[in-house]
């Protein structure tokens, strides 16, 4: 891949890697391997935003502030879900010490409904590890 849609007008992979912090399927420092990795391979002009990203103090709080916009994701309901399937399998929940929104099992069958996220998370990621016989 060398065009990365991580522009106001088209966003996808920044709100889905953005996304995917988040919900604690990678890690900051995946997420700040990503913005590396997307220097690295992309044949296009970044904008100057993203190179702010490598540094964000935050990645919840500083982020809007550094973007200067909310980036679409080009998920579903469904499939922000199974972002947290994707959380549970790498182990983001599993020693917290609050109530997360959906529980392990739910995360996981709407993860198995929605393979396509993971072809995404793969193809975002490539990489981070991730089981290859997952569910």
């Amino acid at each position: 891949m060398d065009f990365f849609k991580v522009e106001k007008e088209n966003s996808h992979d920044l709100g889905f890697a953005h996304a995917c912090c988040l919900s604690g399927a990678i890690t900051r420092d995946e997420f700040k391997s990503w913005v590396y990795w997307v220097i690295e391979h992309s044949n296009q002009e970044l904008p100057g935003f993203f190179f702010d990203l490598i540094d964000l103090p935050d990645i919840s709080r500083s982020f809007y502030d550094a973007v200067g916009f909310v980036p679409s994701t080009g998920l579903n309901d469904e499939e922000a879900v199974a972002l947290d399937g994707i959380a549970y399998m790498r182990g983001a929940n599993d020693e917290v010490d609050y109530d997360v929104h959906i529980g392990r099992e739910d995360a996981l069958a709407t993860l198995r409904s929605n393979p396509q996220v993971i072809v995404r998370f793969r193809e975002t990621f490539p990489f981070v590890g991730f089981p290859d016989s997952v569910l």
